[in-house]
């Protein structure tokens, strides 16, 4: 097969898969928009926030494991996380 057949199927392929790859981008975009919206409302506090974007990553999962990352005591974790609870925006499990 040519190089430029290959290439040809490489482009419809990318752009048979460009819509999924534009929603994505605009739902990650209406996110950001609506986290720094609830930022600037005090709806979301910046610990609130950074705890909800390393548990997003997968980076802490334990609470012990948020207080050293972030560098607050596990009372202050327990805290934020009991409030992002309460917004539905986290669940113990």
């Amino acid at each position: 097969m040519s190089a430029n057949i290959l290439n040809a199927k490489l482009a419809d392929a990318l752009l048979d898969d460009a819509p999924l790859l534009s929603l994505s981008i605009k739902i990650k975009e209406s996110l950001l928009e609506q986290i720094l919206l609830d930022l600037k409302s005090g709806v979301l506090s910046i610990e609130q926030w950074a705890v909800l974007k390393l548990v997003a990553k997968g980076s802490a999962i334990y609470p012990s494991q948020l207080g050293q990352l972030l560098n607050l005591a596990l009372p202050q974790i327990t805290r934020i996380v009991d409030d992002l609870e309460d917004k539905k925006l986290i669940s113990r499990q």
